[in-house]
């Protein structure tokens, strides 16, 4: 039982992870001559940053996982933008990254999107003579980036013009989102549905050890019955302790999560 408890509660937070799902950085420039593998090694990169800075209740997509996301849709992404797709994924975050060319510069622009409203959380600037001093301003900025995610701070939201046309709506920035509301909310609730189970069935064993112990006292200190009887109550005994441990934890995971989040 304990280990469907632990179980249920991994699935349970993985539900309701915040995904992110990082783009393929392309070039948007036929003078840029970039191939495939230096695209993709920009943006793996990009989503290296990523799993570094934020914490394990944020899940970014691997590139396999977008290419079979985007395939099980079986619809045609050529000429959507970036929102669209992110809709289309799932995900609650999504960047678009892109290198140009200015004059005899390479220049990089990515940007970090709140998906159900289309928001510019962060963005990325920057121009280089080489596409190493790209993949640096990856490693420099990228965290910075990243890192508006955990943190509630009042900043400036942008209005950003998409290619799909969809409407873009500003909220205030020091409201938590609507996405994020929901997630604390789902995994409190979850955690203290859980932790009530666990304390519940903990209720249970411990009557059961009573009753065993009860009829342990009714026989002879010997002999077969008595042993198997007493066994029972001390194995019934263990189980409560158990459970009750992994209610009192689950119960004040979900008090901790209705405070902090």
């Amino acid at each position: 039982m304990l280990k469907w408890f632990l179980f249920a509660l991994i699935a349970l937070q993985t539900a309701y992870a915040a995904k992110i799902a990082v783009l393929e950085i392309v070039s948007v420039d036929d003078e840029v001559e970039l191939t495939v593998h230096e695209t993709r090694f920009l943006t793996d990169e990009l989503r290296r940053q990523a799993a570094g800075i934020l914490p394990r209740d944020y899940s970014i997509m691997s590139r396999d996982q977008l290419i079979a996301a985007v395939s099980g849709t079986k619809k045609d992404f050529s000429s959507s933008g970036y929102i669209e797709i992110g809709k289309a994924l799932k995900s609650d975050y999504i960047t678009y990254g892109s290198v140009g060319k200015l004059g005899n510069v390479l220049t990089l622009n990515i940007g970090l999107y709140e998906t159900n409203s289309g928001i510019l959380l962060g963005e990325i600037v920057s121009e280089s003579p080489d596409l190493k001093g790209l993949l640096e301003t990856i490693r420099e900025k990228s965290p910075n980036m990243f890192v508006k995610l955990k943190k509630e701070e009042p900043r400036e939201q942008i209005k950003v013009a998409e290619p799909s046309k969809e409407e873009v709506k500003i909220i205030p920035s020091n409201v938590p989102t609507e996405s994020k509301i929901k997630t604390s909310t789902f995994v409190a609730i979850g955690l203290d549905v859980l932790g009530v189970a666990a304390l519940g069935v903990g209720m249970y064993k411990n009557s059961k050890k009573t009753d065993y112990y009860d009829e342990s006292v009714k026989l002879k200190k010997e002999g077969k019955e008595y042993k198997e009887t007493y066994n029972k109550a001390q194995d019934a005994q263990s189980s409560r302790n158990i459970f009750y441990i992994a209610g009192g934890v689950l119960l004040l995971s979900g008090i901790g999560v209705h405070v902090f989040f």
